[in-house]
């Protein structure tokens, strides 16, 4: 499975290079880093501030009409100045494995998966996909004690957003990525 979700973020990269697109050497640009752990003004460059209509608040990028979410980006967070978290929105039907593609996309090129869990039904009654992922450039940036000790792991939490805001998890659609500054553990809500 890691090596499988390795090739297809390697994939996806490099035809993003090759096409001229934007996610070049995992999410550079002209202005530098603009991912995961980005200063926030080369983030907002990349993902343009919402003007208005961001009902929680810290929206970016584009409008979209998916996952609950009026932005491709909502509930931004920040430490020391740098993305440490958010909500991203995917088109509905996106399958498990286009879904990790898309939210590594965003990470450093030396982000590895580390694990993946399935909670069947979490204390809430809604179920989701966690995500662990382990980057020496997060853990250089952000520091050795960030993310809650846990030196660089980050947790990501893949599911669609029903109607009355509960992830379930569907593998072949997920519409919605929470990215947390800390890892998953088992027993963890969705």
């Amino acid at each position: 499975m890691k090596r499988a979700l390795a090739a297809a973020l390697v994939a996806v990269t490099s035809a993003a290079v090759l096409t001229g697109g934007t996610v070049a050497a995992g999410g550079a640009t002209g202005v530098g880093w603009t991912g995961y752990g980005a200063k926030l003004a080369a983030w907002s460059v990349a993902h343009p501030a919402a003007t208005s209509d961001c009902p929680l608040g810290h929206c970016y990028g584009p409008r979209v009409d998916y996952a609950g979410q009026t932005y491709e980006f909502e509930s931004v967070t920040t430490s020391a100045g740098r993305v440490n978290g958010y909500t991203q929105a995917l088109r509905p039907g996106t399958t498990l494995a286009q879904a990790e593609v898309e939210a590594l996309a965003l990470f450093p090129d030396d982000t590895q998966p580390s694990t993946l869990k399935l909670q069947r039904r979490d204390t809430y009654g809604g179920s989701c996909a966690f995500l662990n992922v382990y980057s020496k450039t997060l853990r250089r940036l952000f520091g050795a004690k960030a993310f809650g000790g846990a030196s660089g792991t980050v947790g990501i939490e893949l599911s669609t957003a029903t109607a009355s805001g509960r992830s379930v998890f569907r593998r072949g659609d997920i519409d919605q990525v929470l990215v947390s500054p800390i890892p998953w553990n088992t027993g963890d809500s969705c």
